[in-house]
């Protein structure tokens, strides 16, 4: 069953859980309705054990298992053993021109920015340690995630790309690489065919924010009017990858934070839905080598999708991963590890 919930103009979509600062608890439909992804195969050899002599940003600190405990992630468990190197970690709260962004930045060599995308950053905290030991990464939240703030002022992801540049410039990061998942591959497009002094190299996994077709074409699988197994099978080869997360475990700050999360995104993404009508145009502007990473069965953004979108860039080039979804560095991290290696190698000396 759902809803359609308003928020200053904002039309959030069905499924969708709303939020309120005087919420006692979530909505049953976004019990009934929401899918996360938490870590289930820990068994996986070090995919990033190859890239010395990088820094990494990232953002997130909250993972949760099968059964909705809190459980920090383990280094090393799902790309290789822990060196037993402790890593460097800052967790800020900066005020980049008026707006509050939760900032996270573990490791140490050049600077490696981390866009997670939609679902958050829990995501990706498999990554986080590897990632470290041979990057330092950057990691901010977006607007409504974490302890970042979300002014009425940014109300799509071209808004935030501006104060995401801007933070490049307070933390004078040069040479930078990024790599963006989903929405924050989108994010990493507005920023690059803005302004690409900072920015070396970019890596673009199931990326969105482009539309292709026409009007009646559908480019993006809505994600918003279909059920939690809907969705897991439009984003998953294996459905298993992405296991349901049972809400009702959650604390009230915990599922009111997860509310807020999800407003966020429907407020900079939802209309028009997951795009930019003006990007297309502008892709031109993106001129440093991207290497775009597809799913070969990604069914939010079918593979020809990518492909169009590395042809429409100036020097990008495609790879698409067999028996992998709409999140390959998730259920094929080794041969998204292939890929990203031979772009990085193949791009050593950019700017």
């Amino acid at each position: 069953m759902g809803f359609i919930a308003r928020k200053s103009g904002v039309s959030f979509p069905p499924n969708f859980p709303p939020i309120s600062s005087r919420s006692k608890s979530i909505p049953s439909s976004a019990q009934a309705q929401s899918t996360f992804i938490t870590l289930e195969d820990v068994s996986r050899p070090s995919i990033f054990s190859m890239f010395r002599g990088f820094s990494v940003v990232l953002t997130g600190r909250v993972f949760r298992n099968r059964s909705g405990l809190s459980t920090p992630p383990r280094p090393g468990l799902m790309f290789g053993k822990t060196t037993g190197i402790r890593m460097t970690t800052r967790s800020d709260i900066l005020n980049i021109e008026g707006v509050r962004i939760d900032v996270e930045r573990r490791g140490k060599g050049r600077p490696l920015l981390l866009l997670h995308g939609e679902d958050g950053f829990e995501a990706n905290l498999p990554l986080l340690d590897d990632l470290a030991r041979n990057f330092e990464v950057v990691a901010p939240r977006m607007p409504g995630f974490g302890k970042s703030m979300a002014p009425e002022s940014l109300r799509s992801i071209d808004d935030v790309s501006y104060v995401w540049l801007d933070l490049l410039d307070r933390l004078d990061l040069k040479s930078v690489t990024v790599l963006g998942f989903s929405a924050g591959g989108w994010l990493a497009l507005e920023m690059a065919t803005k302004n690409t002094s900072r920015i070396a190299r970019m890596v673009l996994a199931g990326s969105v924010g482009v539309k292709f077709g026409g009007a009646y074409d559908r480019d993006i699988e809505d994600i918003y009017f279909h059920n939690a197994k809907a969705v897991r099978a439009m984003r998953f080869h294996d459905p298993e990858k992405d296991p349901h997360l049972d809400l009702t475990t959650l604390s009230k700050r915990e599922a009111m934070g997860l509310a807020r999360s999800r407003e966020a995104i429907a407020k900079l993404c939802w209309e028009p839905y997951f795009h930019n009508p003006s990007l297309r145009h502008r892709l031109h502007r993106a001129d440093v080598p991207v290497q775009v990473v597809w799913g070969a069965k990604d069914g939010m953004t079918a593979p020809k999708y990518g492909r169009a979108l590395a042809k429409s860039l100036p020097t990008g080039r495609f790879g698409s991963i067999p028996k992998a979804g709409h999140f390959p560095h998730i259920e094929q991290p080794e041969r998204f590890a292939a890929v990203l290696k031979n772009f990085l190698d193949s791009t050593k000396g950019v700017r």
